[in-house]
């Protein structure tokens, strides 16, 4: 702890007079770009995933950003993970270039994002309690209100896996009135075709709407299809007169697909041009998904007693798939499936409380959690063969939370988490006991008859692990639109059920430590700007080693120190940009070695050109640094996967219900990958466009 606190102070050291020279000069800068322009108004977005926020942010002891309703209307992008990765250190790690089968890495965790960035959505997670990480998939764009990403946060409020960050996903909300219906049809390159739909409305204190979209695409690789079928409806009822403080939803989504999955390429083929990128190895390797989702909500404005939020959800999970088909064995018998049901409850309260003449914040809940997992491989009941793994998941939380303003321009934050998980795991064989009777002459053996199949315990798991997250923060408004905060936040992760699979003796759950501290400018709607720096140092971090092939920890602690930049600046009423620069440093404690898929560069920018009051054209670039190959853990043995940068454009046409938007994604049409294992590929789309349509009525 005095280390962290010697190395923030050194780091305040040499950025402060820096940032007393930008906010000097950015004060002056701000009001002169506005100048003969409409009064701007202060940031609306509200952020409610980092603690002790409300508004624009400003006093959040974390790196904070917002993606609004309107920037993604204005980016162009055609998938969640997509848009989510052009924001400042975030990754994405793509198999086929789709939200499915992708992840976003999160300030340099490369390989384990998938369980070390938990992705909410309505603050209910979608991470899944194995390694298949979240199905981004299974949230269109077209039901996201916007998208709040908290970096270095989260361990109190949300436990378990917010080790990096937590990325909530806030979906629109039904709203009582005429009825209304936004319709949206898409079609691109590879054969996609996306159509979208809602429809809502409501009456008096009665409010529904209902989300459809289907999707189409062949894929840039071969077997790289993707069907995709989305349906949610939701309910929503505030309840009038003398129980107007209440409000309650119901809310039903539904997700199929099937797709295939091309494999990945030599390093030959992927040099070879275009045709041999988009080749495949594996033309019978399929995939089906099912999920279904319950979700309710009830909650209560009790004024100056505070608010009360009881949240439950109830899911099923079902994925069928064949990976490295053999022609010489029946289907049935390479089949495997993966089948789990979870449930979890959560109950929040918050307050506001008057003292020292400031808002004070108080904020505590109550969370629990189980599961019931199983996995099956060669089939379900093939003789000898078929084998799975069963897993159940109990977790009991709770957490306290308080947000201190001693004066205006102080704020400090603090939290506690407990967090108990109880695991139990079973590998089991489809299997028979048989008893044979030796006969001494002449030498023979006679069977003796055979039990019926079942399924046969082969090992057996047990674990109960106890998890503390804490977190202390403090923000200070230092110049009227400047901002510096420090935090330092304690975060964990237990090992979950796929790992305990092939898991070492001793694996047990992870702990670690950021220290973070930053600064953040606000002119109103003309600039803003978001600077942090960052170490986040874990210990015991769970990986999969490659030999032997088993789930353990890390004998080394891992450390990842880094920072970001984000700003945004409208510069005339008609031309805006979006820039970030994000660095790591991915490094393995005592070893000299990179973490492997972790790039230490990354930048992204938007520039929007508004040509009328109609029309407006935007250029996205995206840049991603060198990184190493996933199963080179020495930085020595396999090739580097090279830098990368990225060029979408696209033209948008308002005509007022209608709106046309066309564009052409990496326009220079760049060969690269995101993924590499031992010097195979993963090929991303080269160069393609889209031609997409919304309508409201």
């Amino acid at each position: 702890m005095v280390g962290e606190a010697a190395w923030i102070a050194a780091i305040l050291r040499r950025v402060c007079p820096a940032l007393v020279a930008i906010g000097s000069g950015l004060t002056l800068f701000g009001p002169a770009v506005a100048a003969g322009e409409p009064a701007a108004k202060e940031l609306e977005a509200v952020v409610v995933t980092a603690p002790g926020v409300e508004g624009p942010g400003a006093d959040s002891p974390h790196n904070v950003s917002v993606i609004t309703a309107e920037d993604i209307a204005r980016s162009g992008a055609s998938s969640v993970a997509d848009l989510i990765s052009r924001e400042a250190n975030l990754t994405l790690q793509s198999f086929y270039g789709g939200d499915k089968k992708a992840t976003i890495g999160m300030r340099g965790m490369g390989d384990t994002a998938a369980s070390n960035v938990l992705i909410l959505v309505d603050g209910m997670r979608l991470n899944e309690y194995d390694l298949a990480g979240a199905d981004l998939s299974s949230v269109p764009l077209s039901r996201i209100e916007r998208i709040e990403v908290l970096r270095g946060g989260g361990a109190v409020r949300y436990g378990d896996g917010a080790v990096a960050g937590v990325i909530n996903l806030i979906t629109r909300r039904p709203r009582a009135g005429p009825l209304s219906l936004d319709f949206e049809h898409a079609r691109g390159s590879y054969g996609m075709d996306d159509t979208r739909m809602r429809l809502g409305g409501g009456s008096g204190p009665l409010g529904f709407s209902v989300d459809l979209r289907q999707l189409d695409t062949e894929g840039f690789r071969d077997n790289g299809d993707l069907r995709t079928s989305n349906a949610s409806g939701e309910l929503r009822l505030s309840a009038p007169g003398a129980l107007s403080f209440l409000d309650a939803f119901v809310r039903l989504d539904r997700h199929t697909d099937r797709h295939g999955f091309p494999g990945p390429v030599s390093a030959a083929d992927f040099a070879a041009g275009t045709a041999a990128r988009r080749s495949t190895k594996t033309p019978f390797d399929r995939g089906e998904t099912e999920d279904r989702v319950w979700t309710a909500g009830l909650e209560a404005d009790l004024k100056s007693a505070g608010r009360l939020a009881l949240h439950g959800s109830y899911r099923q999970h079902a994925n069928d798939f064949i990976l490295n088909y053999s022609p010489t064995l029946p289907a049935a018998s390479q089949l495997s499936t993966i089948a789990s049901k979870r449930r979890d409850l959560q109950l929040r309260y918050d307050n506001e409380l008057s003292a020292f003449g400031m808002t004070q914040e108080l904020s505590f809940g109550v969370s629990a959690q189980s599961a019931n997992y199983g996995r099956y491989a060669n089939g379900r009941e093939v003789p000898e063969l078929s084998k799975r793994n069963l897993g159940e998941l109990d977790g009991q939380a709770a957490f306290a939370a308080l947000t201190l303003r001693p004066d205006p321009r102080w704020t400090l934050h603090a939290g506690l988490r407990k967090d108990r998980t109880r695991s139990r795991f079973s590998k089991e064989t489809f299997t028979r006991d048989c008893r044979f009777i030796p006969i001494p002459f002449p030498p023979f053996v006679m069977p003796g008859g055979c039990t019926p199949y079942a399924y046969k315990l082969d090992e057996r798991r047990d674990a109960v692990w106890d998890n503390h997250g804490s977190e202390f923060g403090l923000s200070w408004q230092a110049w009227p639109h400047t901002t510096l905060y420090a935090s330092v936040t304690h975060q964990f992760r237990s090992p979950n059920l796929d790992e305990m699979a092939l898991a070492a003796v001793d694996l047990r759950p992870q702990s670690g430590r950021t220290v973070e501290g930053g600064a953040r400018a606000r002119y109103g709607e003309t600039l803003s700007w978001d600077l942090a720096l960052f170490r986040m140092v874990n210990h015991d971090e769970i990986y999969l080693s490659a030999v032997p092939n088993i789930n353990r920890n890390y004998d080394l602690p891992t450390r990842r120190t880094g920072a970001e930049f984000a700003a945004r600046w409208r510069a005339t009423n008609s031309l805006s940009v979006r820039a970030n620069l994000g660095w790591v440093a991915p490094r393995f404690v005592g070893v000299d070695a990179d973490i492997p898929h972790v790039p230490r560069r990354t930048a992204n920018a938007q520039i929007e050109w508004r040509t009328s009051e109609w029309a407006s054209l935007t250029l996205a670039l995206r840049y991603v640094g060198r990184r190493f190959d996933g199963n080179d853990f020495t930085n020595r043995a396999l090739p580097p996967l090279p830098h990368y940068l990225i060029v979408d454009t696209a033209l948008r046409i308002k005509l007022g219900a209608a709106e046309l938007m066309a564009g052409i994604n990496n326009l220079t049409d760049r060969a690269y990958s995101t993924l590499a294992y031992s010097a195979t590929y993963y090929p991303m789309p080269e160069r393609n466009g889209f031609v997409r349509l919304r309508v409201s009525f």
